[in-house]
């Protein structure tokens, strides 16, 4: 029998400030069936579309209701900026059993100004973040240009790897999706696509200055502010737009997931694309039944006028296929944009953290 699906609304949105890029839309969508979530033959699948330094890939583990959480889920991490993607790459083989420790990563592991003062309130610089107005961008500036500072060698030394950089890598990172985990698999298997996420299989031009990686990430080449740019140039010398323009792969994810998965597998998707929605999801809403595939979305709109991009749009048509398709409200709580495994280090474990990595800490401020 087929599963029934709930009838009651759509979708929740929240509006957040994000200084440069014209404001983003949080999107969160779930709906519930009736079948059986120990059923053997039904897939449980996880896709993290913007995995920035590997701190949404176990956000599975808060999105899926709790029955579905201790399944062994299929993971798939996709991440357009080169200079991430080294990383990503080697901490999805530790989780897989393929490294016998975790990559050490000598960066603040924050997707966002917010997730990036959490880690400066431990290494020296969150006091230069405070300030009467919470409308003035210069307390926040003068944090970001402390934290780069602490950083600046760690940053400067990020660089892509050759090997991921291979069309043949990613169609083969992509066809694991064609062979299921199977019933007995005791252990989630994470596949990571260097890649980014669109509407279409080509090529997009990506600007990834090192310091937007550990607040934010990388966008088109015609997305980041002059004012973001002039803020690195001014805390970094040696940062040059030319030197981080990088000609990456697009994927269309949308066809994908339409060809690799059926009505009757379990899917939950973070999108993080910084404007990769726009291709992708009008491209899964047009695709018969494409929206029906998914039981949980998480997604982050960026809306940019230069490029025609309207959030209020997207989210509208987004909005109409799901009530087709059963979708409910979900609680802001349920989603902070990082995984319980990612939150930001105490004073203790940050100190150890520090040294090993040679930067500055609070401890010798």
């Amino acid at each position: 029998m087929a599963p029934t699906w709930t009838t009651v609304v759509a979708a929740l949105v929240l509006s957040a400030a994000h200084g440069g890029r014209g404001g983003r839309k949080l999107l969160l969508m779930a709906r519930e069936r009736d079948s059986d979530a120990a059923a053997c033959s039904q897939r449980h699948v996880y896709l993290d579309l913007g995995s920035n330094w590997a701190n949404t890939l176990r956000l599975y583990e808060h999105l899926a209701p709790r029955n579905r959480r201790s399944r062994a889920w299929e993971v798939y991490s996709f991440e357009a900026s080169p200079l991430i993607q080294p990383y990503v790459n080697d901490f999805c083989a530790w989780l897989n059993g393929e490294r016998e420790r975790e990559p050490l990563l000598c960066l603040p592991r924050s997707g966002s100004t917010p997730h990036l003062r959490s880690y400066a309130a431990v290494l020296g610089c969150r006091q230069l973040a405070t300030g009467n107005d919470a409308r003035d961008e210069g307390p926040l500036r003068r944090m970001r240009a402390c934290m780069f500072k602490r950083f600046d060698k760690n940053l400067r030394a990020l660089a892509p790897d050759p090997a991921l950089n291979s069309s043949a890598l990613v169609a083969a990172r992509l066809a694991v999706a064609q062979r299921p985990l199977g019933c007995g698999a005791k252990r989630s298997r994470f596949v990571f696509i260097p890649a980014a996420v669109g509407g279409e299989d080509g090529w997009m031009l990506l600007d990834s200055p090192p310091q937007a990686l550990i607040r934010g990430g990388s966008m088109s080449e015609t997305s980041v502010s002059l004012t973001v740019r002039n803020e690195y140039e001014q805390t970094s010398a040696w940062y040059k737009k030319e030197d981080y323009l990088y000609r990456v792969r697009t994927t269309d994810v949308a066809s994908w997931i339409f060809k690799m998965f059926k009505p009757a597998d379990y899917v939950v998707i973070k999108m993080d694309v910084e404007g990769g929605e726009f291709g992708m999801m009008p491209k899964l809403l047009r695709l018969a039944g494409g929206l029906g595939l998914v039981d949980r979305l998480a997604m982050q709109c960026h809306k940019n006028k230069a490029e025609g991009r309207s959030c209020k749009q997207l989210l509208a048509s987004i909005g109409r296929a799901a009530k087709k398709v059963g979708f409910r409200e979900v609680d802001e709580s349920s989603y902070d944009g990082m995984d319980s495994h990612s939150r930001p280090p105490n004073r203790t474990v940050a100190g150890a953290w520090a040294r090993a990595c040679g930067v500055q800490s609070f401890m010798d401020s």
